[in-house]
């Protein structure tokens, strides 16, 4: 006689449909993966596009203040006075816009999708313009443009291969230069002063003191009679008995002048050429620029 539990795997053995709880844990799962990737890519979704009336756009979420507006964006947010407002483009005005566009296109029309896709470009909408360079690749599978967007390079033997992501296919990484900041460093001549101290070669001058022009430097002094019948010293008047005025060329027995071997006291960095970066072979494609 079979046991119950035969029984019961056999009555259950072409039962594969899920549970109406599995369904739903099922749906959950989905919801949570879906959530996660929004979160992890907020990127990869279109913003929301602030057009000023200088002429700047702002990407971000707009969230309205009342008289003013503010824009939430990768980075940090700008609140922005609405009279500087030109106009808004919202995330579902701007897709809508695109779908009318590419309804209006013809499809073997290569310029016509290729300006739909630097259309895309500033306004976040990436898989849109991935989209439009695709089309472009179905009737043209040579495009260079095309090619280069969606992240391939030619190899060798004449075949596309995709670029390597390490230095996006220009086969070379840049570094900071550690000799210089922003391709600059100290003037050597005048030690990042800008400016440099020359003797004083006016005549007479010693330590930056002249001769008095008015006692030539003997310290004059002269007797005045008051009215009382007294008598008191005076001084020369312009040096005050002392022989000798401040030089009016330099100070202190020094010229200073700018420094005509820099500006600022900054010169161009040598070991960089002044682009305050330095440049080597991509460890991850040894220079090729093709993801291996």
């Amino acid at each position: 006689m079979p046991t119950s539990y035969h029984t019961e795997s056999q009555s259950n053995c072409g039962d594969n449909k899920p549970s109406h709880r599995e369904r739903a844990m099922n749906s959950h799962r989905l919801l949570f993966l879906l959530i996660a990737v929004l979160f992890a890519f907020p990127e990869a979704l279109p913003a929301d596009v602030v057009h000023l009336k200088s002429g700047v756009t702002i990407e971000g979420k707009v969230v309205d203040l009342g008289d003013q507006i503010k824009v939430e964006m990768k980075f940090g947010s700008r609140t922005i006075p609405k009279q500087k407002i030109l106009r808004i483009e919202t995330a579902k005005s701007t897709r809508e816009e695109f779908q009318r566009k590419l309804k209006t296109l013809d499809p073997e029309n290569i310029e016509q999708h290729l300006t739909l896709a630097e259309w895309c470009e500033p306004r976040s909408l990436k898989e849109e313009a991935k989209l439009c360079l695709e089309r472009v690749l179905a009737e043209n599978p040579d495009h260079d443009f095309a090619r280069d967007k969606l992240g391939y390079k030619m190899g060798p033997h004449g075949r596309w291969r995709v670029k390597c992501k390490t230095c996006s296919g220009i086969g070379t990484i840049r570094e900071p230069c550690d000799k210089c900041k922003n391709g600059k460093i100290d003037c050597y001549k005048c030690g990042g002063k800008g400016v440099l101290y020359h003797a004083c070669t006016a005549t007479g001058c010693n330590g930056g003191r002249v001769e008095c022009p008015k006692c030539r430097g003997h310290r004059s002094r002269w007797t005045k009679r008051l009215h009382s019948g007294q008598s008191m010293v005076v001084y020369c008047p312009v040096c005050g008995g002392k022989g000798t005025v401040d030089c009016k060329q330099c100070k202190g027995g020094r010229v200073r002048v700018l420094c005509t071997n820099c500006k600022n006291g900054k010169i161009q960095c040598t070991a960089c050429d002044g682009k305050g970066y330095t440049e080597k072979r991509c460890p991850t494609c040894g220079g090729s620029g093709i993801q291996p």
